[in-house]
C-alpha cells in the first residue's frame, strides 16, 4: 500500500538554529525558474546511497493568483521507485540541503515507521528540512488566501513554528505554534488564518519556520492547492503591549548604557541582549541594579533584552541611539 510522507514531526525535532520581520517572498511573485519560489523550498535532490539520483518536486508557480500576477500551486508528488510511492506536497520556508538516504531511512520514510531506526540514522533526514526564516518575535496569528481543489480525502495542514535558540542546551526552545487543516474545496480564494499558541515565557524568538503539507494516505497527483499573500500579525500579542512592563530598562532610548530594574540580586543571573535578527550580540551574568551595561559596541538600532532568573524569563525591548 503507497505510504506519505510528513515532515512536520521531523521540523520538530531536527529544527536547528537560524539568524527581518516579515516572511519572504510572500506574496509569491518572485521566481528562479518556474519551480523554485525565492525565499521557499518546493524541491529536494539528492542520493539514495549516495549512488542513484533521487528527487521530488510538489509544486510550481502559477498565473491562478489572488492579487499580483503569481501564485503558489502545490501538489502531491510520485517517487519512481518501485512501483512507485505517492508523496504528500511539501512546502517549506527556507532552503533545505542535498540528502543521502540509504534504503532503511527512505521505507522508514515511505511507511511512516521510525521504530526501527536509530539516532545515527535520524541524522540522515537533517537536510530535508527547511532552515525557516530570521524573526524577533512570534507572530499572533499568520493569514493566507488560497483555493483547494482536493481528489478524494485529501487535505491540507498549515504548521507554523517559532523557536529561539538556547545558547545553554545549544537546542532551540519552542516560542509558539499553530495548525490549521483545510479538507473542504474551494474553488474561488479564501482567507484562511494560522492562529499560534504561545508556549514560550516570551514571544522574542529568532526563527519562523512555515510547513505546508496537501494530501493524505493514498495522496492523488491530481489534488491542488494555490497559496497566496502570506501576513503575519502581532496585535494579539506583542512584546511592546504586554512583556515590557515585565523588564525594566532605563535609560530607553539610550546611547551608552542601560541598567535595570526589579532584579532579585540573591540569586542567580544572566542576561541576553538580541539583534532584530534574533543574534545574540552581549550576554552578562549575574547583573545586579546597580550595574551600567555598555552599548558602546553595539549599532544603533531596536533590540530585545531578556534576563533569566529563578527559571523565569523576562523580556523587553532596547532603543538604541
Amino acid at each position: 500500500m503507497k505510504k506519505i510522507l510528513s515532515l512536520s514531526l521531523l521540523v520538530l525535532t531536527m529544527a536547528f538554529h537560524g539568524m527581518a520581520q516579515n516572511l519572504p517572498n510572500s506574496g509569491f511573485e518572485n521566481w528562479t525558474n518556474p519551480t523554485t519560489p525565492d525565499g521557499w523550498t518546493i524541491k529536494y535532490t539528492g542520493t539514495l546511497n549516495t549512488v542513484l539520483p533521487l528527487s521530488f518536486a510538489f509544486g510550481a508557480k502559477t498565473t491562478d493568483a489572488h492579487s499580483g500576477s503569481y501564485a503558489l500551486k502545490v501538489t502531491p508528488g510520485m517517487i519512481a521507485i518501485g512501483e512507485g510511492f505517492t508523496l504528500p506536497g511539501i512546502v517549506q520556508l527556507g532552503t533545505v540541503g542535498t540528502f543521502n538516504l540509504d534504503m532503511n531511512a527512505l521505507t522508514a520514510l515511505m511507511n511512516l515507521d521510525f521504530s526501527n531506526i536509530n539516532l545515527e540514522d535520524l541524522t540522515q533526514f537533517r537536510e530535508l528540512v527547511a532552515t525557516g526564516y530570521a524573526l524577533s518575535e512570534a507572530p499572533s496569528e499568520v493569514m493566507f488566501w488560497y483555493k483547494f481543489l482536493p481528489d478524494g480525502a485529501d487535505e491540507v495542514r498549515i504548521n507554523v513554528i517559532a523557536t529561539l535558540w538556547n545558547s545553554t542546551t545549544n537546542i532551540p526552545d519552542m516560542v509558539a505554534s499553530g495548525t490549521t487543516t483545510i479538507s473542504e474545496a474551494s474553488h474561488q480564494y479564501k482567507q484562511m488564518n494560522v492562529v499560534m499558541t504561545q508556549t514560550g515565557t516570551s514571544p522574542i524568538c529568532d526563527t519562523i519556520r512555515v510547513i505546508i503539507t496537501v494530501g493524505g494516505m493514498n495522496s492523488s497527483i491530481s489534488s491542488e492547492f494555490l497559496i497566496d499573500e502570506f501576513t503575519l500579525k502581532f496585535n494579539t500579542w506583542g512584546i511592546s503591549d504586554h512583556y515590557e512592563s515585565r523588564l525594566l530598562i532605563y535609560p530607553n532610548p539610550t546611547k551608552h548604557y542601560f541598567k535595570l530594574g526589579m532584579i532579585d540580586d540573591q540569586v542567580e543571573n544572566y542576561l541576553e541582549v538580541l539583534d532584530g535578527y534574533g543574534k545574540l550580540v552581549l550576554r552578562a551574568e549575574n547583573v545586579t541594579t546597580n550595574d551600567q551595561i555598555s552599548t558602546s559596541n553595539l549599532a544603533p538600532g531596536v533590540y530585545f533584552v531578556r534576563l533569566i532568573q529563578n527559571n523565569r524569563s523576562f523580556s523587553s525591548k532596547l532603543v538604541i541611539e
